[in-house]
């Protein structure tokens, strides 16, 4: 995976920015957790969490299982958190 520039994460702050202020909603797929993306960006997380509700509104899909890619394989387990 190639690593984040800062013009990509200004495209995506823009993104999440027009829509906050649109009030539109906003679904991200990601490998990672909003905790995650802190790490990256604290501007792009915190404006995805004040548009949840504080992460009132954030679920987490977490296991192999839920990765229609993985479908095939032996793998059980997981778990789905919703906070």
């Amino acid at each position: 995976m190639k690593d984040n520039t800062p013009t990509d994460e200004r495209i995506i702050f823009d993104i999440l920015e027009y829509r906050y202020d649109n009030n539109l909603p906003v679904l991200v797929g990601s490998t990672l957790l909003l905790n995650d993306i802190v790490n990256i960006n604290m501007g792009i997380a915190g404006r995805l969490s004040e548009m949840c509700n504080g992460g009132d509104t954030v679920i987490e899909v977490i296991g192999k299982e839920y990765d229609y890619r993985l479908r095939n394989t032996s793998y059980i387990g997981g778990d789905i958190i919703g906070c």
